[in-house]
Formats: structure tokens, C-alpha cells, sequence
């Protein structure tokens, strides 16, 4: 059995190095973009804040992003390029993810619901209305490509 990954020591570590640079991965760009922000892979973050909460959440980053602070996960983010930090952030991320695919297996396993379930911020919207996001096109066209 997996033991959740210790996040305290990554914590204090990235917190030696603030501000880190930061991506975005791409599952975690398109939950964004159907909450209204859009930002692509490419778009550089800046990570000013990390906070270890412990096993339920793990650790989380404080992102400034256009004026604004956002909260995510370590998880969804893609820290390549920030120097000797990048290997112990990398293996945070893929024991935690390992992590958490054990837990809903047991979970299941003991018919139990999951643990975290997906949630939109976003309404349903109908592909041919305006994108809620503003940008004037048809949603269809915007943030609900596949």
C-alpha cells in the first residue's frame, strides 16, 4: 500500500525559491477555461504561495494571474524549468497522483462513492449560445471545442 506523499519538506522548500514559474497542464487549463479563464499551456504563472494541506488536498499553489490570486493544486501544475526544485516537485506530483488513484480503487473496492467529485462553477450551456466566458463567440467555437 502507497503512503501519501510527505508535502511539508516540498513546501518548505518551494517557499525558499518563491516566486516560481509555473504552467498550467492541460487538464487543468480546460476546468479554468469553464470556470471563464482563459489561459493557455503556455501562459507563464506565478506561483507566490505554497501551503502543505495535508493528505485531503495536499499541497497547493498561490497563483497571481491578471490582478488576481488563484488557489491550485500542485497536481495541475507543470513546474519544468525552475533549476534543482523541478526533480522533487516532479516527484511529489506523480506520488500523489499515484496516491489518490489507490484511494478511489479502495474506495470502489469498498463501495463506497468517491471521495472529490468533479465540480463546475460554469451553467450548462447550450452549444450555439454565447460563450459565458465573453469573448463574442458561440460556445460551441470557444471554450466547449473538444
Amino acid at each position: 500500500m502507497l503512503r501519501m506523499p510527505d508535502g511539508s519538506k516540498l513546501t518548505k522548500e518551494m517557499i525558499d525559491h518563491l516566486p516560481l514559474t509555473c504552467y498550467s497542464k492541460k487538464s487543468n487549463t480546460k476546468v479554468l477555461a469553464a470556470q471563464g479563464l482563459r489561459l493557455s499551456e503556455k501562459t507563464a504563472l506565478k506561483v507566490i504561495g505554497v501551503h502543505d494541506l495535508g493528505e485531503a488536498a495536499g499541497v497547493s499553489c498561490n497563483i497571481e494571474y491578471g490582478g488576481s490570486v488563484l488557489v491550485m493544486s500542485i497536481t495541475g501544475l507543470d513546474f519544468t524549468g525552475n533549476g534543482i526544485i523541478d526533480s522533487e516537485i516532479l516527484e511529489y506530483q506523480e506520488a500523489r497522483v499515484e496516491w489518490l488513484k489507490q484511494e478511489e480503487r479502495r474506495d470502489l473496492e469498498q463501495g463506497l462513492e468517491k471521495r472529490i467529485q468533479s465540480i463546475s462553477l460554469s451553467p450548462i450551456v447550450s452549444r450555439n449560445a454565447p460563450c459565458p466566458c465573453g469573448s463574442g463567440k458561440k460556445y460551441k467555437q470557444c471554450c466547449g471545442k473538444h
